[in-house]
């Protein structure tokens, strides 16, 4: 699969807090976004399109931590929800610098 990005290595959680229903609203945005196909990144609409997703995966995580902040859990999903945003930022910053090349 040489035309997919990967969007970060996912760590093992451990069993008893797969339960945890935060945790799975995590790890479906994670799954849904985590392998993006550069095919659909060659035109600037795609790009945005990427872009738009990604923003949206952002708000979603944003919108989970605010839901299960007094959660007993909430350092765990905090420190999920926290890779997954720095890999999110870190493919948005790859897809400025594509759409500056002029893609």
């Amino acid at each position: 699969m040489p035309n997919v990005i990967r969007l970060f290595a996912t760590r093992e959680t451990p069993p008893e807090r797969l339960a945890h229903p935060a945790v799975r609203k995590l790890q479906s945005i994670a799954q849904s976004v985590s392998t993006m196909d550069m095919s659909t990144l060659q035109t600037p609409d795609g790009l945005m399109r990427a872009a738009w997703t990604l923003d949206l995966a952002n708000q979603c995580i944003r919108i989970i931590l605010a839901d299960f902040r007094g959660d007993p859990e909430v350092d765990h999903l905090i420190e999920i929800a926290g890779r997954l945003t720095a890999s999110i930022k870190q493919v948005c910053v790859n897809i400025k610098k594509l759409d500056s090349d002029g893609i």
